[in-house]
């Protein structure tokens, strides 16, 4: 006991822990420190890398956006320029003050005809009344056509028109030879047609029919009609009344969709690098579409997709026109293409956050064990000096005792005990001078 405080006391003199067993608790303190940089450098790396990840997501989602963009403008703006097509030949009609022959039809969509590739062909389609129809028969067939009658659609075919008040026939028609049987063809005969027509009169706008296939060049082709209603030259069509009233007719134009599409594309200053799916507006969602074109720059095969599976992973999706016609495009990125998210700033981060974490943490564990080793060494030579201290302490011939400033003791040898005859229970740390002086009043001469 006395030993204890005599090293406690010493401990405070020298400002040393002289108790070896310390190290055991600076070993435990650096571990836990450097499992605690560990840990939180894991925490600080998955969360930058989380960051960084959802970041480099939305840059490429904001890249598909502009790109899918640019292409659905480009696209736009082409059908926009096919269509003013269609209204330069309504202006043929509406604004000459004779009737548009044959060949003065032919040579106009000839030149207008060159540069449009998309448009497989170009109609004029008179309103005829009944009492008018006998005399159109016979001067088409002046013009050449071979057997000109007006026919109306049936489950059955082609067959010739029944008595009706008015009927809108084809009656000039490029790239048909004069035999061709879509000569003739009333429009109000067939459903599809007609609601085309009446959309195109009442609102006097384009009208589109839905996209379906066409034979054209040996195959089918998917296309669409395109109507625009023309008007007596000089007189007012600016409402629903005056639309009908003052109607003469209406052009017609026959879009390819692949080729129109292609060849707007193939003008395009840039390319967009990505897969295009084009969609009815009112079809579903496992639907074919009604054109695909794969990147340019793929390089691996792919095929056409329904739009609930395009729409499962990155993709962007706008409305494109024609007259009243609305389509779905759809743009999804090619893999490592633009509009993908490559992430490898997020793995950057994360490796050399743990890299660092891993250095410091691991020059904490290093810089403890040489403090560890250190202690060691000191508690050591401190050890060997307490024995020296205890050895030199009891086995002087003097007696010792000392006093903290409270005239308590601190420390009594043996020898002190003995030449006073004190009891070793009376005397101990902590023990007042005035009890020793109470029981040995010669202790403190």
């Amino acid at each position: 006991m006395l030993r204890s405080s005599v090293l406690g006391f010493l401990g405070k003199l020298l400002g040393r822990q002289l108790q070896p067993d310390t190290t055991a608790g600076w070993r435990s303190s650096h571990a836990l420190a450097g499992l605690t940089v560990a840990l939180a450098g894991l925490a600080l790396s998955v969360s930058v890398w989380t960051v960084i990840w959802h970041r480099e997501d939305q840059l490429a989602a904001l890249e598909l956006r502009d790109r899918a963009d640019n292409a659905a403008l480009l696209l736009q703006y082409g059908i926009n320029e096919d269509l003013k097509t269609l209204a330069g030949l309504r202006a043929l009609f509406q604004s000459s003050d004779h009737s548009i022959g044959r060949q003065e039809f032919k040579n106009f969509t000839d030149l207008v005809l060159r540069d449009q590739p998309a448009i497989q062909s170009l109609a004029w389609i008179p309103r005829v009344a009944q009492a008018e129809r006998d005399a159109l028969e016979a001067a088409a067939a002046r013009d050449g056509i071979s057997d000109y009658h007006i026919k109306s659609v049936t489950t059955d075919g082609l067959v010739r028109s029944e008595e009706y008040d008015e009927y809108f026939p084809i009656l000039y028609f490029t790239g048909a030879s004069p035999t061709a049987r879509a000569y003739g063809i009333d429009l109000n005969s067939e459903p599809m047609r007609r609601r085309t027509i009446e959309r195109a009169r009442d609102n006097n706008q384009p009208a589109a029919t839905p996209i379906f296939n066409v034979t054209a060049d040996g195959g089918d082709r998917r296309a669409f009609f395109v109507i625009l209603p023309v008007y007596k030259p000089g007189l007012a069509y600016d409402s629903i009344e005056s639309g009908r009233s003052n109607l003469i007719g209406f052009v017609q134009g026959v879009f390819r969709v692949q080729v129109m599409v292609d060849t707007i594309l193939a003008r395009a200053p840039i390319d967009t690098n990505l897969d295009l799916h084009l969609f009815s507006l009112d079809a579903g969602g496992q639907a074919s579409p009604v054109y695909f074109r794969a990147a340019p720059r793929r390089t691996s095969p792919t095929e056409a997709q329904p739009l609930t599976q395009l729409t499962a992973g990155p993709h962007w999706s706008a409305e494109l026109r024609a007259g009243d016609g609305r389509w779905t495009l759809a743009a999804t990125p090619i893999p490592g293409g633009p509009g993908t998210a490559n992430h490898y700033g997020a793995w950057l981060a994360l490796v050399g956050g743990l890299l660092i974490g891993a250095i410091v943490a691991t020059y904490i564990w290093a810089s403890g064990r040489q403090s560890v080793v250190a202690l060691k060494r000191a508690n050591t030579q401190l050890s060997v000096q307490n024995e020296r201290f205890d050895a030199a302490l009891h086995n002087m011939l003097q007696g010792l005792v000392m006093l903290d400033s409270a005239q308590r003791v601190v420390v009594c040898n043996d020898r002190y005990i003995e030449m006073y005859g004190l009891s070793r229970d009376l005397i101990r740390p902590g023990c007042s001078v005035q009890e020793l002086c109470n029981t040995a009043p010669s202790a403190f001469p």
